[in-house]
């Protein structure tokens, strides 16, 4: 049997198509083993998967039972993102069947009724960026990121535990963003004191996927808003198809789709991961500094799904993929530096719930020829602070 269909599927929708009601979103975290999510939500979980979660407040009766409760932090969504924080227990996890599903689904059992809950179309539609903004053309996205002045610098900025970097010009104007992120608030002690950015003359983004800690700096800085951004074809939460909405009214969302093409920059190019893996579907730039230094920014994703244009790179720089985190591959997809090239960044924030960076992550650099290590957070005795690759 499928989820009935009410009012409050409805008003859930027109929130998240109309930009409005944020204290309808939230984040969850949840703590658990793969197999007690299993055993509790009768389903493996796969990337994109929905789910229904009940949560019930800390102390509450219901969270005392061990088998059932699972520790539970709750991020709500405010005008300047997810700001808020409360704790508590997940106490049942349902599985949604949704229209983009692309997996297994519940078969018939002859005369019998399959009993599953099913996500209401009205969310899955408003959620789906297909229904949100047409695929831009290659000519309309190149357009987008077009500019004639040379990239001079890249700023990593210090944000904490989330992504945020500025392509330069030697005037010290933005040429493009990629990423801008945020911590939610799982991970708000790890920003610094103060946040300031220079958002000079619309510079487009450029989204390396539709995770918050990549995006989150959009509500707090309305003005990130107000240009072009070039993102992923990914499925979206309601929280990322609200800021999808947002700016698809402002005929400011353009979706690549179309490989790797040349820019005035760089390369653009489309990491090959299937769709439904956000980390590894996402988007890679190549930035060609003046001097003929080059940069890899790869976002979340593996290495071997970043390769530009398919093919391995020799870049002068490195920002290292999912702050640090480890990926899959090992050290022989980690892109070996150029001859005169071997510095790479760790772009966190110290303290962070994730445990980023991994120790294993940093040695798999290290043997792939990456000597010379900076980070956004205080490490082996350096401050905390912006990282600035020079051409």
């Amino acid at each position: 049997m499928g989820k009935p269909h009410d009012g409050k599927d409805v008003a859930v929708a027109k929130a998240i198509e109309n930009g409005e009601a944020t204290s309808k979103f939230g984040l969850i975290r949840v703590v658990t083993t793969l197999n007690h999510f299993e055993n509790v939500s009768g389903r493996t979980p796969r990337i994109g998967d929905w789910f229904e979660f009940k949560l019930a407040p800390k102390g509450s009766p219901t969270t005392r039972r061990p088998r059932i409760g699972i520790p539970t932090w709750y991020a709500g969504l405010t005008g300047s993102g997810y700001t808020t924080y409360s704790t508590g227990h997940t106490t049942s996890i349902d599985f949604l069947v949704d229209d983009e599903a692309d997996g297994p689904l519940p078969s018939s059992l002859g005369a019998a009724v399959v009993l599953t809950k099913r996500l209401p179309s009205s969310i899955s539609n408003a959620c789906s960026l297909t229904s949100i903004a047409n695929q831009s053309s290659p000519s309309t996205v190149l357009r987008q990121l077009s500019g004639s002045r040379p990239a001079s610098d890249i700023v990593v900025f210090d944000v904490g535990q989330a992504s945020f970097n500025q392509v330069r010009d030697a005037s010290g104007k933005a040429i493009f963003f990629y990423d801008v992120g945020l911590p939610i608030s799982f991970n708000r002690h790890t920003a610094p004191p103060e946040l300031a950015f220079h958002m000079s003359e619309g510079a487009p983004v450029v989204l390396s996927h539709w995770d918050w800690d990549h995006l989150h700096a959009a509500l707090r800085f309305p003005a990130l808003l107000e240009r072009p951004w070039v993102v992923p074809r990914q499925k979206l939460g309601p929280g990322a198809a609200r800021l999808a909405h947002i700016l698809a009214a402002k005929n400011n969302l353009h979706v690549w789709t179309s490989g790797h093409a040349q820019t005035s920059f760089g390369i653009l190019s489309s990491c090959s991961g299937p769709y439904g893996d956000q980390n590894n579907s996402g988007l890679a730039v190549q930035v060609n500094l003046r001097r003929g230094r080059t940069a890899l920014l790869v976002g979340d994703a593996d290495y071997s799904a970043a390769r530009i244009g398919g093919r391995s790179l020799n870049p002068d720089y490195l920002v290292a993929t999912h702050h640090g985190a480890l990926f899959s591959g090992g050290v022989v997809s980690v892109p070996r530096p150029s001859a005169i090239g071997d510095t790479y960044v760790l772009s966190f924030g110290a303290g962070n719930v994730y445990r980023h960076p991994h120790d294993v992550a940093l040695d798999l650099h290290k043997r792939a020829g990456w000597r010379h290590e900076l980070s956004t957070a205080a490490r082996h005795g350096s401050p905390r602070g912006d990282v600035i690759l020079r051409s």
